[in-house]
């Protein structure tokens, strides 16, 4: 017996099976018992009962429902897909008391279990091999009969249905159940046809569906626009705007090429950019870190300053999709605090938007490293302290030592490990004699402590 839950599940009601890889409303595969079944008689609306019977092999089926508002006589008429059952022939392996009968077996297939004398044995599963005087048999409610011929009698009723449906096969009706919701596309045109059961009258109805950006800015107006049809007349209708499309350059990349790079330097930076859009001018903004000014900046080739203000810069150039653009922009403050760069880039035919990209990540911005108070003292005429405060009389000579002294100021935090470098074309740096003082705003000096400085060699 095959249980439905459900709404509104119809009185005259009927299942088939399908094999698993086939769809409801469509042949139910070859070679396949359909069980075609109606409702047991019931007041429920909820829950029906379809008995099915006994004799299936294993396997998974398709469960395919008509509604009963036809005749549930073809194939299309079991649209509905109800869900999947399968099968399990519990008594596979199972070793039993043998039975005369060679219809009747001691091993309920419902549980697998043995059932013992004095309870009576049930029938075979239908379909079983028998042997006949005449040749050899298949088991029919639990009875050996010519193969076939159980099957002939078991679904009559079947087959008068099928002719039934042969006769009538010239009128193709599809029963009211069966017209499902259909969405179809067409020609940028999205088509919803309502089913059968339709819906009331301001009720709420959620629609989702993903839609596609266009390729290009819509040269028209960026609309939606949504028509209620019936009887090829127009009931209802309505236009909302979408939001604007803003289409992103096939590629963009801004590196840093000047010779100079510490914060607040004036450099050199490259912009390279593939543009989706044919386009008169570029504009960029230097986002992150803040602290770029774009005020002094020139760019020699492929392009024409138009307009340079703090950290926005707008030139003329021509972008031609699908070319590669390069340019150079010389003269820009690079921003004093250092840090990962950010830029915004967008192009602009005449004044209307074309291309855009933002939130490029670009170029890390060094530090600004504040050099002062720098001092070279020689090793002659040292006081108490161990310092070189007053220079020989004599002069300097070549090949002694000296000491260098210097105060830095970092415009960034500096989070370890770093390196920081200090060279002299024709000096050498003995490691083993660094010290490094940090003072702090608010607290005492504090003389910092190096590791591994005695394995490391004069320089």
């Amino acid at each position: 017996v095959l249980r439905l839950v459900g709404s509104a599940l119809g009185v005259a009601s009927a299942v088939q099976l399908h094999r698993a890889e086939r769809q409801c409303g469509g042949l139910p595969g070859q070679g396949i018992d359909i069980r075609r079944t109606h409702a047991d008689l019931s007041e429920s609306s909820v829950s029906k009962e379809y008995t099915l019977g006994n004799g299936f092999d294993a396997g998974s089926f398709r469960i395919c429902y008509c509604h009963g508002d036809g005749p549930c006589t073809e194939h299309k008429d079991f649209c509905q897909e109800a869900g999947m059952l399968t099968i399990v022939d519990l008594c596979e392996g199972i070793t039993c008391p043998l039975v005369h009968d060679q219809c009747k077996t001691r091993c309920d297939f419902r549980t697998g279990y043995c059932i013992e004398p004095p309870l009576p044995p049930v029938d075979a599963p239908m379909g079983t091999e028998c042997s006949l005087s005449n040749g050899a048999g298949a088991c029919f409610l639990g009875q050996c009969v010519e193969p076939g011929q159980g099957q002939q009698s078991g679904q009559g009723s079947q087959s008068s249905a099928g002719n039934s449906s042969t006769a009538t096969a010239a009128v193709a009706v599809t029963l009211a159940s069966c017209a499902f919701d259909e969405f179809e596309c067409s020609d940028r045109l999205l088509t919803w046809v309502v089913g059968h059961e339709g819906y009331q009258r301001n009720a709420p109805i959620y629609v989702e569906v993903d839609a596609m950006h266009p390729g290009s800015v819509p040269p028209e107006d960026n609309l939606f626009t949504m028509v209620h049809m019936r009887d090829d007349g127009i009931r209802g209708s309505r236009v909302v705007s979408a939001y604007g499309i803003q289409p992103q350059f096939a590629m963009v990349a801004i590196s840093l090429t000047g010779a100079l790079i510490a914060g607040g330097a004036l450099s050199e930076i490259e912009l390279q950019l593939i543009p989706v859009q044919p386009a008169s001018s570029v504009w960029l903004r230097g986002k992150e870190p803040i602290g770029f000014d774009f005020s002094q900046a020139v760019v020699p080739v492929n392009g024409t300053v138009l307009s340079a203000l703090d950290d926005t810069i707008e030139i003329a150039a021509v972008l031609t999709p699908p070319h590669l653009l390069r340019m150079l922009i010389q003269n820009v403050r690079l921003p004093p605090q250092g840090g990962e760069g950010s830029f915004d880039v967008i192009s602009f035919n005449g004044s209307m938007t074309v291309d855009s990209t933002y939130d490029i990540p670009t170029f890390r911005t060094p530090a600004h490293v504040d050099v002062a108070e720098v001092a070279v003292l020689n090793q002659y005429k040292r006081d108490a302290t161990g310092q070189f405060r007053v220079e020989a009389s004599f002069g300097n000579r070549l090949g002694e030592w000296a000491r260098l002294y210097m105060t830095l100021r970092f415009s960034a935090e500096l989070p370890a490990p770093l390196e920081l470098h200090i060279g002299a074309e024709s000096w050498r740096f003995s490691p083993l004699s660094t010290v490094v003082t940090r003072y702090h705003v608010i607290e005492a000096p504090a003389q910092l402590a190096f590791e591994h400085l005695s394995e490391m060699a004069e320089d």
